[in-house]
């Protein structure tokens, strides 16, 4: 996966106020933006204790704890063995052990910081040539 998607204000607003969720800052505006990459500013939906479902900025991709430089965006819900991999051919209908809440770099992450990201289509490419012979992904 790229990472790249495109994110619309009319979609951020239909997702929130579909959902009852309160804007944080009155009046926010997030503009269009076609081709959102890792690293670039992003709506977000989150839940925060007393203050319920907010809609805010946030920079889009993970970084670690222990190494604010790193930036990741992909992770295998199912994780990984140190002994063995698991579900290496992709296969969607896995239904072994989910083990990404057990990495250092994702535990505290998975149970405790969680998001929701409204986004309008996903751009990818074809796995030899990537992002030279682009396609959207739509709902």
């Amino acid at each position: 996966m790229c990472g790249r998607y495109g994110q619309l204000e009319s979609t951020i607003k239909s997702f929130g106020s579909d959902r009852g969720y309160q804007w944080k800052r009155e009046g926010r505006v997030f503009p269009d933006n076609y081709n959102l990459s890792p690293g670039n500013r992003t709506a977000i939906f989150r839940s925060e204790e007393g203050e319920g479902i907010t809609v805010e900025s946030a920079r889009f991709g993970y970084r670690p704890f222990f190494n604010p430089s790193m930036m990741t965006i992909n992770a295998r819900a199912e994780g990984k063995e140190k002994k063995e991999k698991l579900n290496v051919i992709n296969d969607p209908s896995y239904s072994g052990p989910w083990n990404i809440g057990k990495f250092g770099m994702f535990a505290t992450a998975v149970k405790e910081h969680r998001c929701a990201i409204p986004v309008d289509y996903f751009i990818e490419g074809p796995e030899k040539e990537k992002l030279a012979k682009p396609y959207m992904i739509e709902r």
